[in-house]
């Protein structure tokens, strides 16, 4: 589960941010002033921090200076100054996003579910790439390769191979109605007494085909 901390001096403000993240699934932790975010951020692990600019003892821009020194964790800050110095300090000062008050709370949600999915897919290079033995899908590239052959597909193929590849070793019952682009092979039926149940696998007879076109 994702931890968020919240950098809020406005008790009203604090109190609907970790109301509403906590509804939608995340862990928060709540500090009221500059000194305080950093005695909090030091003495946990947090994902995302939510950081107000105005705060007591020492504003927002110190702490963020302060958290750039020793971690890349995603920094949104949320303000009531909507001016051009200040959304630009802080991003020289390299946050994530900068959200001016009063702001929406389902945006925000959509901001932080972004900016989490994103660092996410940073931290796993590979995220894009569906694998089966010596098979590799890239979904970024649009591509097959099989050992180090590149096969040429149709796009119709591609996506049946991407809909097999993500649904690896799932049973599908026999006249489910299943999309058009999803060309199945049926390789074996599984030693069960379990009517109608049938594992899904690439069809080879379309790869080896392919990898014997390519040069």
């Amino acid at each position: 589960m994702y931890r968020i901390l919240i950098v809020e001096d406005d008790f009203d403000i604090s109190e609907l941010l970790q109301s509403w993240l906590t509804e939608a699934g995340y862990q928060t932790a709540e500090a009221e002033d500059g000194l305080k975010a950093l005695e909090v951020f030091e003495s946990g692990q947090f994902d995302l921090v939510l950081l107000d600019l105005m705060l007591p003892r020492l504003d927002g821009f110190g702490v963020c200076e302060w958290i750039r020194k020793r971690s890349d964790v995603p920094i949104v800050m949320l303000t009531a100054l909507d001016g051009e110095d200040e959304q630009l300090r802080g991003y020289d000062l390299r946050i994530d996003d900068y959200v001016t008050k009063p702001f929406s709370m389902p945006v925000l949600l959509r901001k932080i579910g972004a900016i989490l999915r994103r660092c996410r897919d940073e931290d796993r290079p590979d995220a894009n790439l569906l694998r089966y033995r010596d098979l590799t899908l890239d979904l970024d590239a649009y591509t097959v390769m099989r050992g180090d052959r590149m096969l040429e597909l149709t796009n119709r193929e591609f996506e049946c191979l991407r809909e097999l590849l993500q649904n690896q070793g799932v049973a599908a019952s026999v006249g489910v109605t299943r999309p058009s682009s999803m060309r199945l092979t049926v390789l074996r039926r599984p030693r069960t007494r379990s009517p109608k149940r049938w594992t899904m696998t690439p069809p080879p007879s379309m790869l080896d085909r392919r990898a014997m076109d390519s040069p």
